[in-house]
């Protein structure tokens, strides 16, 4: 499954192979009827799909390809029929795509152009200008979770040490608060319903993960499944973060764990 419509959930974007096994092609799915119609055609070069989430006739306004030199978004051309290259990366520069603000006609990515690190950028469709949102002067962002309804941002990841969650959306103070329960845990989204009301969790740490359904209308969280280990999770030792600097001044970051029973 590729994209839901919330103002048509009788139409679903989903990706398959049946074409050709090595290319993976958009159809747009009537759940009714079972009819799919092709949208757009994968290629060994295509990463990505940008989909018009208010358009559930599978509009593709943008793509994203990977090249022999680089990463290279073009957005659709007046003509509707073809796609101009608007926008590329190196192969040394990092670009993600997180998602498509059709409210700014604006892209969310992840992106390292011009700097060290890689940042929460936005693409500005009209003008092509790249704005940094938020970075980390000691490591990279790895992951950004957007609103599935609005597109836009709801935190942002990164790991100098133990993971961290840099909050873009007011609105989850609370549920970031509830679903980092130590400083050493971690939790990650895997899922969420039309109405964004219940959230499947995935909580984790050094010593094991669990799955849980939270409800935000009533703020309960009930467990759904555990990891295998997690019975044993108090015979295990703790990962300890360490960082230390190179000859050359670089910041080296590591993870240490020692035997329980050491002092």
């Amino acid at each position: 499954i590729y994209k839901l419509y919330d103002k048509d959930p009788g139409r679903i974007l989903i990706r398959h192979n049946q074409r050709d096994k090595h290319f993976f092609d958009l159809y747009l799915l009537d759940i009714e009827t079972r009819e799919q119609r092709s949208i757009a055609k994968g290629n060994a070069e295509i990463v990505k799909w940008i989909i018009d989430p208010d358009d559930s006739s599978g509009k593709v306004i943008g793509t994203v390809k990977k090249t022999h030199k680089g990463y290279q978004f073009s957005s659709r051309s007046s003509s509707e029929n073809t796609f101009d290259l608007t926008y590329e990366y190196s192969l040394e520069e990092y670009f993600s795509v997180a998602s498509y603000d059709a409210d700014n006609n604006r892209l969310w990515a992840l992106s390292n152009r011009n700097r060290d690190k890689i940042a929460v950028v936005t693409i500005d469709l009209n003008t092509m200008q790249e704005k940094v949102v938020l970075e980390n002067k000691r490591v990279d962002i790895t992951s950004l979770t957007t609103h599935p309804k609005t597109q836009r941002p709801i935190y942002a990841v990164s790991v100098p040490d133990y993971v961290e969650y840099s909050l873009l959306d007011n609105n989850f103070v609370e549920e970031i608060a509830l679903f980092k329960k130590t400083v050493n845990s971690a939790f990650s989204i895997e899922s969420v319903d039309r109405d964004l009301r219940f959230l499947t969790i995935q909580q984790y740490d050094d010593k094991g993960y669990e799955y849980l359904l939270y409800d935000r209308t009533n703020q309960t969280l009930d467990s759904l499944a555990k990891s295998p280990v997690a019975k044993y999770a108090s015979t295990f030792s703790s990962t300890t973060p360490f960082q230390f600097n190179s000859r050359d001044g670089l910041a080296i970051n590591g993870y240490l764990s020692l035997p329980t029973d050491l002092t």
